[in-house]
């Protein structure tokens, strides 16, 4: 199984004015510092979680002999946008009709009223292409509407890495996640 962004999300969970806010930084001087362990923070909290943070599309590859349920790995999907069977010339995609989105943790395809159809002996793969992941607050787009948890996590994640640019070593124990990102993003955690 294989997990591809195919678009680039439109909102930030934390904009740089507010995690420069929250690292008390009131100068232009660290942006580019402050950004770049934003993304690596975003990056770290996706891959742990399997959580898309901010709403992008997303294809997923599997067999072409893959049988449903299915299970997305990634969450929250909005929607599935289109199923096809890679390496038909065209594509052959799958009815609407033939799966149902179970939108839990984790989200997964279900068989629907029509049947699944069997691969072309031509199919490499089984191409789902699904939106995923927190939309902007309604109120205000450029707001992200995703988990308070997860927002203090990333904060807390730059934060640790902005004051402690190095490895952080305690006696004789290294320190590699500090305890309440930890705490804070096994509560969004989904384990495939």
């Amino acid at each position: 199984m294989k997990l591809t962004r195919l678009t680039e999300p439109t909102v930030e969970p934390v904009p740089l004015a507010e995690m420069k806010a929250h690292l008390r930084v009131d100068h232009a001087d660290e942006d580019a510092t402050i950004g770049a362990y934003t993304d690596a923070a975003i990056s770290y909290v996706e891959q742990h979680c399997n959580l898309a943070l901010a709403q992008a599309q997303y294809a997923v590859r599997l067999d072409a002999d893959s049988r449903l349920p299915l299970t997305i790995p990634v969450w929250p999907v909005e929607s599935v946008d289109a199923i096809a069977f890679e390496g038909e010339s065209p594509e052959t995609a799958v009815d609407a009709a033939a799966y149902a989105l179970l939108p839990w943790r984790p989200s997964r395809l279900v068989g629907s009223t029509a049947a699944w159809p069997s691969a072309p002996d031509s199919a490499t793969a089984l191409r789902i292409t699904v939106t995923a992941g927190w939309p902007g607050d309604g109120n205000s787009p450029e707001a992200w509407a995703g988990p308070a948890s997860v927002k203090q996590a990333l904060k807390l994640l730059v934060g640790h890495w902005f004051a402690s640019r190095e490895t952080v070593v305690i006696g004789t124990i290294t320190a590699e996640l500090p305890f309440a990102v930890k705490a804070l993003l096994d509560q969004q955690r989904i384990y495939l």
